[in-house]
């Protein structure tokens, strides 16, 4: 009959085990699918010259002294040392984390600058907002500047999550407390007489007893339930107890551009020349809201001539584009330029 339980309580701690892997491995599963999709995404194609002809290559086969060719809305395939420019801006706030378009030029620079002041350069990741280039490949892979950033990340030791601390030191308490439980009681069962095969079998048994079988489980359903929960606001957790620490956070630094704002442009206000004055409704990329005139009546792209005109000059010359796409709004180029594309939707014009 002993025997038979036991059977039991080791079947119950396997089923346990298997549960709780087969949870964490589905969610993490998940997890690096998603993250390998985003990876698919974020592959970059480049423009090179060579052999005086021009091809478009995936950024993967780009090797150093490679000629590459960039304009407004391209990203940069790799870090690259200009050698013609014209009117180039290039969005490199994540890097700098200035918000403020980085203007590049040709010169040559003292050595040893930081990446802000490097402005002959463009570096791998950032994105061309204005104007067009030509530079040669320095660096690629993780020889760039933001490669280098990720093989730090990467190699770094990390800390133990918080919750892993916590579960290591209640295993640690509860181990203490029954290995000494388990030694007193064995010491008064054997002045009692039992024999130290039934002692071993007790002190086993009490052992697993002890053990909280079904915290694990309890654990990873918690955490996976809170995964796809953070999934939901487009978070993707790629270890579970992530998200644990991330709930641990009491203070979080962050800069206020692009992090507590969006980081984008909105025309807000249009003064005409004759005096007067229109609001612009809506927020960030995207032709959602109105054009309202002082008498809070909404005005249409042909109910204006100045208005019109207006609107007709910011659409041509502009080199931004700004598109509605399946109920999505997708835009590369300068963010002022951006914005007026923005307007123009509004006042009910397609660029």
């Amino acid at each position: 009959m002993g025997c038979h339980w036991r059977g039991k309580d080791a079947l119950f701690i396997f089923l346990v085990i298997f549960i709780n892997s087969a949870l964490g491995a589905y969610q993490e599963y998940n997890a690096e699918k998603s993250a390998s999709s985003l990876r698919k995404l974020m592959k970059v194609k480049a423009r090179v010259r060579r052999a005086g002809k021009e091809t478009e290559i995936p950024s993967e086969e780009i090797v150093p002294g490679d000629i590459i060719l960039i304009e407004s809305g391209m990203k940069v395939p790799a870090d690259i040392r200009l050698v013609e420019v014209s009117e180039l801006e290039i969005d490199e706030s994540f890097l700098t984390g200035e918000s403020i378009a980085a203007k590049k030029q040709t010169s040559i620079l003292q050595e040893n600058l930081g990446v802000a002041e490097r402005t002959n350069m463009a570096f791998a990741g950032a994105t061309v907002l204005k104007g067009r280039g030509i530079g040669v490949v320095v660096s690629t892979g993780t020889n760039t500047q933001v490669g280098k950033i990720s093989k730090d990340v990467t190699e770094s030791a990390s800390a133990k999550p918080p919750l892993v601390q916590r579960m290591e030191k209640f295993i640690k308490q509860i181990s203490i407390f029954i290995i000494v439980l388990s030694i007193v009681l064995a010491v008064i069962l054997r002045l009692q007489g039992m024999d130290m095969t039934a002692i071993f079998f007790f002190v086993v048994a009490l052992a697993v007893a002890a053990i909280p079988e079904g915290l694990p489980v309890a654990l990873t359903v918690a955490l996976s339930i809170a995964t796809k929960r953070m999934a939901k606001r487009n978070v993707i957790v790629r270890k579970l107890t992530a998200v644990e620490s991330l709930g641990s956070c009491t203070v979080i630094a962050s800069d206020k551009t692009g992090t507590l704002t969006v980081n984008e442009q909105t025309a807000k206000l249009i003064a005409l020349a004759n005096g007067k004055r229109f609001t612009i409704e809506g927020e960030g990329y995207n032709g959602v809201g109105s054009v309202i005139n002082n008498e809070n009546e909404q005005i249409e792209f042909s109910g204006n001539h100045e208005l019109s005109k207006l609107t007709q000059i910011a659409v041509f010359a502009n080199e931004t584009s700004l598109i509605n796409e399946n109920n999505k709004w997708t835009y590369y180029g300068d963010a002022m330029d951006v914005a007026l594309l923005g307007m123009s939707y509004k006042l009910g014009i397609d660029p």
